[in-house]
């Protein structure tokens, strides 16, 4: 089989990890000397090992284990740029996600184009982050329906926050602040 782009190479493999229940992440890059790819692996996220654990972890992070699953796809990838598989192994060394479980696996988790348009919509609206998730739990029936995770909502929001606001720029919101005071006389910006 061949793709023409890592993104389709990468979609593929991972519409089979749906199917089959686990999550996959990219993995091994080899480069040529002029820095082109020229093979890659994709592999099941619970490939290798994570390094020692250090006094900087939350235990969230030490309860992540790796089994050194070899499962795996190798792809080539030629001059003109069209991935090709190399080599598959199928065996997984763990026990796979539970059908209903499969949408909270990293690598399966999406946050849909519209599902996007309604975060912004709710937010415009003047809902706060927090409340936000809430409204998809309601409108996905429970969060066992919710195809993303709270964590991956926060992210989205901030991303969109990050867009109109240059991170740690505090001269920039000091900035907007006035003006909105100039636009609004009633607005109130306390001082310290």
């Amino acid at each position: 089989m061949s793709f023409k782009s890592e993104n389709d190479a990468y979609q593929i493999y991972n519409a089979y990890a749906r199917r089959i229940s686990f999550s996959i992440r990219k993995s091994t890059t080899r480069l040529k000397p002029d820095g082109t790819v020229y093979q890659k692996h994709m592999v099941c996220s619970n490939q290798g090992q994570r390094a020692k654990h250090s006094k900087h972890q939350t235990s969230k992070e030490n309860a992540t284990k790796r089994t050194c699953c070899d499962a795996r796809i190798q792809f080539s990838v030629s001059r003109e740029e069209i991935w090709t598989v190399q080599k598959i192994v199928f065996d997984h060394n763990h026990y796979l996600a539970s059908p209903n479980k499969v949408n909270k696996l990293r690598s399966q988790r999406r946050i849909k184009e519209a599902d996007k348009q309604l975060i912004s919509q709710i937010r415009e609206a003047g809902i706060q982050p927090a409340k936000v998730y809430e409204f998809f739990k309601q409108w996905y029936g429970g969060v066992e329906n919710v195809p993303f995770t709270l964590m991956d909502c926060n992210n989205m929001i901030g991303r969109e926050r990050r867009k109109y606001l240059p991170s740690n720029d505090a001269q920039t919101l000091l900035e907007y602040l006035k003006n909105k005071q100039l636009e609004d006389p009633t607005f109130f910006m306390p001082y310290n």
